[in-house]
């Protein structure tokens, strides 16, 4: 298609979680008008250090935002802690592999990481409990595991981290909107639907450049 929505998310990103909802209005709205792609963004990828006590109110006020904003559940009984490693890398290859695995299923995987992380609170640095989620959409367990330990999946999630810097996105969610050889930015962090819904139709309308 000469129209390609791209949806730029991290899966332990609070916002994009909340931000989900909106997203499947959008991808409802640009069916068989224009193509999805999903990204991953690459929020944490590089922490290793367990959160401080600031980390973990900030984190949790930043969780209570979104759940009061957004009306999406968060299971609230079990808060983070100051053991807990907020890394969004393993999370990140996972859906970078999905994307190439099943790309139809991009969407609905990120959007069950997110539901386990949020509402399920699984822990998403374990390669067991990615590989549950993609069996749900038709990848093998032993497949999906061989393929998030290859290297080739290191280096595809480099890749489309590489391609979100470029674009200089440096929040989520981003949703950027290409139109043959034109890309713009259609909003970089949490809107409800009817605020981009007619930016999103005059988008469709428009002959692309």
């Amino acid at each position: 298609m000469d129209k390609e929505l791209i949806y730029i998310a991290d899966p332990m990103c609070s916002w994009c979680w909340g931000f989900s909802p909106v997203m499947e209005h959008v991808s409802e709205l640009i069916r068989g008008k224009a193509a999805l792609r999903i990204l991953p963004g690459g929020l944490r990828v590089d922490s290793r250090q367990p959160l401080s006590e600031f980390e973990v109110r900030d984190i949790m006020h930043h969780w209570q935002e979104v759940a009061n904003r957004s009306g999406q559940p968060f299971d609230f009984s079990h808060p983070l802690d100051t053991e807990f490693v907020y890394n969004t890398e393993p999370s990140c290859r996972a859906l970078s592999l999905m994307i190439r695995l099943k790309p139809l299923c991009g969407l609905d995987y990120l959007r069950s990481l997110q539901q386990a992380f949020y509402v399920g609170r699984r822990d998403l640095k374990d390669p067991e409990v990615l590989a549950d989620y993609a069996q749900s959409f038709g990848v093998a367990r032993a497949d999906f595991l061989a393929g998030f330990e290859a290297q080739e999946a290191v280096e595809a999630l480099g890749e489309d981290i590489h391609f979100v810097r470029r674009c200089g996105i440096e929040g989520y969610p981003a949703v950027l909107l290409r139109s043959g050889q034109r890309l713009q930015r259609l909003t970089i962090g949490y809107q409800p639907f009817e605020v981009l819904h007619p930016h999103l139709v005059q988008w469709l309308q428009t002959p692309p450049a």
